[in-house]
């Protein structure tokens, strides 16, 4: 006899069924049954974001916390914005309930030195984004994070204290990651840094991006993302990190995708074109495993000329699978390769207000070890998702 009811699964099971979909789906199995409701609170609540949702939903995850036990546990990525300080002893109680974050990002227009409240967490934190503290080498935090692998500072250096990277040598002995929009956020004493992403959106990058500001990394340093980039400087720029840090594993690259990018959208009228892509350089780079090229501009890449020809050759990035073909028969080292492209349909009367819609189609190609090659063209288009900088 069958009946309306949901069959009564256990908490294992539900637990695994709310880990492989998504969050509305998440939110419609919490009505199934109590041991769902569990199971998706917890998945929900795993990772919490709230920067993107304001000031109510961060209201309602601190009544959260405080309310029900059995969520704090589960939590082990928060980002939100930086509280006024009225509101700061609420936000420190529900941090404190959560002893298990690992990854932990604030945000704010300028990093405040008032916020000190943030260093009684009890959490030991791997990852931490710092747009909002005013932190110095003296800072308590630092002792009480000193397991902190990955470090990101998303604002100019004048926007933090003394303008420059807040940690002694021997602090944060586990670091092997770095993210900055600014160099001047760089350590400025050799560390063992594995990873490096620049973020040169802002400019304060590609202006005076040298040889030395990288070289004190290079005996440790093998992957490095550059974020924000305009193509057209791509030679300079590869040929720039070929003399800082010849022995890089991985490198990706990624043109100004974000609307307050500078470059987000070209003049009115102009049609975005080609750029060369610099293959002999690429080539250079002996230990190159991995590559990742995101464009968003770029139409087609200009290839080197074949013999006498004096035609180059061109390689459309509407095809991003035959880019990536080409860059693995041309840079016989590279074992995977991503090409995304986002490409601007033709629209007249288009604003920054009002952009044209675009055609996104990605690629991943690996080299298999019996020969031959394997594709994925399913991916989406989000560069942190294959920039393997993240990981702590």
């Amino acid at each position: 006899m069958t009946t309306g009811l949901a069959p009564a699964l256990p908490p294992e099971v539900c637990g695994i069924i709310c880990g492989l979909v998504d969050t509305q789906s998440l939110i419609a199995l919490a009505t199934v049954s109590r041991p769902f409701r569990h199971e998706a609170q917890r998945a929900i609540f795993h990772t919490v974001d709230l920067v993107s949702l304001g000031a109510d939903a961060a209201r309602e995850w601190r009544l959260a916390i405080r309310k029900n036990p059995r969520l704090s546990p589960g939590v082990t990525s928060v980002s939100f914005w930086m509280p006024p300080l009225s509101d700061a002893q609420v936000m420190t109680g529900a941090l404190k309930k959560c002893k298990n974050i690992k990854r932990l990002a604030i945000w704010d227009t300028r990093a405040d030195s008032t916020h000190t409240w943030i260093a009684e967490g009890p959490f030991r934190l791997r990852v931490f984004v710092n747009a909002a503290l005013q932190l110095t080498p003296s800072s308590p935090f630092w002792k009480q994070q000193k397991h902190v692998r990955v470090l990101s500072f998303p604002l100019p250096a004048d926007k933090y204290t003394k303008e420059k990277f807040p940690c002694r040598a021997d602090q944060l002995p586990d670091l092997v990651a770095v993210d900055v929009v600014d160099l001047r956020m760089l350590p400025p004493a050799p560390r063992a840094l594995e990873r490096i992403q620049l973020n040169a959106k802002l400019g304060y990058i590609t202006k005076g991006l040298r040889v030395t500001e990288l070289a004190r990394f290079a005996y440790t340093l093998t992957h490095l993302n550059m974020t924000g980039v305009v193509f057209k400087q791509l030679r300079e720029i590869l040929t720039i990190f070929l003399r800082a840090v010849p022995r890089l594993v991985h490198l990706g690259m990624s043109e100004p995708i974000e609307k307050w990018d500078p470059y987000y959208l070209p003049v009115e009228g102009q049609r975005t074109g080609a750029e060369h892509l610099p293959l002999d350089t690429l080539k250079s780079f002996e230990h190159l495993h991995s590559l990742v090229l995101y464009t968003f501009q770029t139409r087609e890449f200009i290839l080197p000329r074949i013999g006498d020809d004096p035609e180059h050759p061109t390689s459309s990035l509407a095809d991003p699978t035959s880019v990536a073909r080409m860059l693995m028969d041309d840079v016989p080292q590279l074992r995977t390769v991503t090409i995304a492209s986002s490409m601007q349909n033709e629209k007249e009367g288009w604003s920054r207000m009002h952009p044209p819609e675009r055609t996104v189609r990605t690629c991943t190609m690996r080299r298999m070890p019996e020969g031959g090659f394997y594709t994925d063209t399913d991916g989406q288009y989000c560069f942190d998702a294959v920039g393997r900088f993240w990981d702590a």
